[in-house]
């Protein structure tokens, strides 16, 4: 943690922009080398995928009640949402998140995306993710109706207060609850009137839902308005393999479905 509060002390001395651009690509070099002889965790090195695996499924069952209350309270299955985030926790590499989050500090709240976008966290979020996903949020009405508003100025302040959720793991709690609050919306069964005009997401079994969900969150999702999303789309990019998933010293790398990993690990814990 010193070398890491070293490097950002690097970063933020008064320098010009494009100085500290410069830096900031010294530091994501040296988080490519350093993620290289490193694999996932906090004091557990899993030794392959399955070790992986079963240390990420520790470390769910350890926080699922936090994270239910949480994505309890903005009327989604937590179920669903622990499934959608967890083959982000087999890859989760913490010398490189902490890296990446320390050069984040040091750019975004004056930069903005310009600087660096990396995903960090458990959940692996960039900012450049959930500026849209409070603009949309802000948008659709829910705000008022769930008490959660986002200031989506273009403002240091705005800047700051939004990497400090996202780099809290209680704050991506709660993005991945907006996410997913707003796909149940769009891909749902009723339109903005409450006239049904699909079988929505909802009325799939659960372990589906994962499925479908886990794939708009790793493949992006196009919004639409209420009920109007297809899910026939998604269903079209589900069985694609472009998740990797190294072995220790990363030596190997295998692809995977997005979804078939959350769909997976949704038949087994639930």
């Amino acid at each position: 943690m010193l070398f890491l509060g070293i490097l950002a002390k690097f970063v933020n001395t008064d320098v010009s922009k494009t100085d500290r651009i410069v830096r900031i690509r010294f530091i994501a070099i040296a988080v490519l080398l350093l993620s290289a002889l490193s694999s996932c965790s906090t004091g557990e090195i899993p030794v392959n995928r399955r070790e992986n695996w079963k240390f990420a499924t520790r470390y769910a069952q350890s926080h699922r009640d936090a994270w239910h209350a949480i994505w309890s309270g903005f009327d989604i299955p937590a179920d669903v949402a622990e499934a959608v985030i967890f083959p982000e926790l087999v890859r989760y590499n913490w010398i490189q998140d902490s890296f990446e989050t320390s050069a984040l500090e040091a750019s975004y709240p004056e930069d903005g995306i310009t600087g660096c976008d990396y995903s960090i966290g458990r959940f692996q979020m960039k900012p450049s993710f959930v500026e849209d996903l409070e603009k949309r949020w802000m948008r659709s009405g829910l705000g008022q109706k769930y008490g959660l508003i986002y200031d989506t100025a273009d403002s240091v302040e705005a800047r700051q207060a939004r990497f400090d959720r996202l780099k809290s793991e209680e704050g991506q709690c709660v993005y991945l609850a907006v996410y997913l609050r707003m796909l149940y919306l769009d891909y749902g069964s009723l339109d903005k009137d409450g006239q049904v005009l699909q079988a929505g997401l909802e009325t799939l079994p659960r372990t589906e839902q994962a499925y479908l969900a886990a794939t708009a969150y790793n493949h992006g999702t196009l919004w639409r308005s209420p009920g109007a999303g297809s899910l026939d789309r998604i269903r079209a990019v589900a069985a694609e393999k472009t998740f990797p998933l190294p072995n220790i010293w990363r030596t190997k790398t295998s692809l995977y479905s997005y979804g078939e990993l959350a769909a997976r690990y949704h038949s087994q814990a639930f």
